[in-house]
């Protein structure tokens, strides 16, 4: 930031301390009439007046870009190309297919088989989470024998 930006930004920051000064006085005049009961000797300021801003706002320049990095693209929806499966659907899929109760390390294997990728340090453990979370709403349920299958 330079020389002229950092002179801008001080003089922004006092003009709004003053501003700030000006009303707390404001404030004081006004809690003085109410405490006195004498509400007419305060002049009522018009809400145009009070709205409006005195001073503009100074935009601080960061130096992040903002929007879509550069050589990304949206992808063609309709291809369904760059859509990732959603885990829970996933296992609601895996456990349709295979039609009998499923244990959490045949889910993880029936996942990973079905091409499921994730950056998950314990694969294991991500899908029995999608699986606990799924027991939670309803959608499955879990027998006797720590199996899940649909509800």
């Amino acid at each position: 930031m330079g020389y002229e930006d950092k002179l801008e930004v001080i003089e922004a920051q006092h003009k709004l301390l003053e501003e700030q000064i000006g009303l707390i006085k404001r404030l004081q005049e006004i809690d003085e009439a109410l405490v006195k009961g004498n509400v007419k000797s305060v002049a009522l300021t018009p809400k145009a007046k009070a709205n409006k801003p005195a001073v503009k706002a100074v935009v601080m320049p960061t130096g992040k870009k903002r929007g879509r990095k550069p050589g990304t693209t949206n992808k063609d929806a309709a291809s369904g190309e760059g859509k990732k499966v959603k885990l829970p659907g996933l296992l609601q899929e895996v456990l349709t297919n295979n039609g009998k109760p499923m244990a959490i390390d045949e889910l993880v294997k029936a996942v990973k088989d079905a091409g499921y990728e994730s950056n998950a340090s314990d694969y294991g453990n991500m899908v029995y989470q999608g699986v606990r979370s799924l027991t939670k709403k309803g959608i499955l349920k879990q027998n006797a024998n720590k199996e899940y299958s649909l509800a």
